[in-house]
């Protein structure tokens, strides 16, 4: 039932081993034409002789496959195809299937030759190591993984060693010890708090297994070579939205399932010579980290102004502040000046001191999780009212580029900076010294903390 062709394919490295392949097959839909060569298959419908109705898949999004025999002819086999749908939602995807009938000997063939080019041109994850935070998203994580994640990962083949937290810190508990060679990677499904205390758990095995001291700030993070994946299953999962551009639990296991990766940097904080934590999203001190510790605590939040000496070393090749060496603002709080070490310095007040680890993809007009070659954002904003700042607030929870153009934001690329309190409310200390690292609480130690 094939009417099968074979022509040499001509690819960057010379004649290919391999050869295109052309075959008709049945489905419920009608008759189709199917093409293969090493990098899409494609299928187009046949109606009275006339073609069309076409469908392009790339072979990395082709997920998995199944031969059966057909339950009316054993001669017959049905080929089961399931494979990555691009819905008209800019960023989200599902799981489509089909199915190809033919001589079972040609869909075997058809078969063997998919996964043999698969093997060889993409690379997938076929071993997968999963954290659960059991209590996120309402105490719905797991349900929510067994339902829409795990059936996904079967499909595609992929051996998952499955972890349920216990505790907090249970994630690093498990990493320092787990042989990562076994697998491919690391999935967490939760919010961005299991993310940040995986990450932080990775990093903290990376650098004892490399003898660094990790309380050194000068010291450089070692590379992390296994990626991590997030299935968005929190309270807050801005990670994942930087990442996929949504926040959807199939989504992301497809993006997953394809080895699709995403480089990103990593901030460290620093006080009073160790280590707080690292940063794989976001660091706020002020009104921010303030609602955050009193909604942990059960306390009354009480809004502050911070007199404040920041200190910045400027990422090569940026602007003065605002690309015209001024700053936004109310001036008449601040006084620039530039200290030793290319470092400069300003005091005043503010209410916030924010860095993010996003970038602007010019393409898309947004901000995304990128690696940022040590130029990360940071931002002070000055006083202002209650509706302006969840005005920037609401801009900043869409990555929305313009959240930088209020008055009082002032917006820096650079490579590190040092925070001291000058002047200190009287308020419970813990408040004083609380900062949000990937929306958890860290207590730093004095007054002065430092980031890079």
């Amino acid at each position: 039932m094939g009417d099968e062709k074979a022509d040499s394919v001509l690819t960057s490295s010379g004649i290919s081993n391999r050869t295109d392949m052309t075959a008709v097959f049945n489905s419920a839909q009608g008759q189709f034409d199917l093409n293969l060569n090493d990098s899409q298959l494609q299928w187009e419908e046949k109606v009275d002789g006339q073609k069309n109705k076409g469908v392009l898949v790339p072979l990395d999004e082709i997920i998995g496959l199944d031969l059966t025999e057909s339950k009316q002819d054993c001669a017959i086999g049905d080929l089961s195809l399931h494979y990555i749908h691009h819905t008209k939602s800019s960023h989200v995807l599902k799981c489509k299937s089909t199915i190809f009938s033919a001589e079972i000997a040609i869909c075997r063939q058809w078969l063997q030759s998919i996964q043999e080019r698969q093997r060889s041109g993409f690379t997938q994850p076929k071993n997968l190591l999963v954290f659960i935070n059991p209590i996120s998203g309402n105490s719905h994580a797991e349900k929510v993984y067994c339902t829409q994640a795990a059936p996904l990962f079967t499909l595609a083949g992929i051996e998952t060693d499955v972890i349920i937290t216990e505790s907090r810190h249970h994630c690093t508990e498990v990493l320092l010890d787990y042989d990562l060679s076994r697998v491919d990677g690391i999935v967490v499904c939760g919010g961005d708090g299991i993310y940040s205390e995986c990450l932080n758990g990775l990093i903290k095995k990376n650098q004892k297994e490399a003898g660094v001291n990790s309380d050194d700030s000068e010291t450089k993070v070692e590379k992390q070579v296994i990626p991590i994946g997030i299935l968005p299953c929190g309270t807050g999962n801005a990670i994942s939205a930087g990442c996929c551009g949504c926040v959807d639990v199939e989504t992301s296991a497809l993006a997953i399932i394809m080895g699709r990766r995403r480089p990103s940097s990593v901030m460290s904080t620093f006080s009073g010579g160790n280590l707080l934590a690292h940063c794989g999203l976001f660091l706020a001190y002020g009104v921010i980290s303030d609602s955050m510790y009193a909604a942990e605590t059960n306390r009354e939040y009480a809004h502050r102004r911070l007199e404040l000496e920041v200190s910045y070393l400027p990422a090569d090749g940026t602007e003065e502040p605002n690309s015209t060496g001024t700053m936004k603002g109310n001036d008449s709080t601040q006084n620039q000046e530039t200290a030793n070490s290319d470092w400069i310095t300003v005091k005043g007040t503010y209410i916030n001191i924010i860095q993010f680890i996003a970038t602007l993809d010019q393409e898309k007009d947004r901000y995304a999780i990128e690696k940022s070659q040590s130029r990360l954002p940071l931002v002070l904003q000055t006083p202002c009212s209650k509706w302006q700042f969840m005005k920037y607030l609401y801009k900043t929870s869409k990555f929305d580029e313009s959240s930088l153009d209020f008055d009082f934001i002032n917006s820096y690329k650079v490579k590190a900076f040092k925070v001291k309190v000058i002047s200190n409310e009287r308020l419970e200390e813990n408040l004083q010294k609380c900062l949000d690292i990937d929306g958890e609480i860290v207590i730093f130690n004095g007054w002065e903390f430092e980031v890079r």
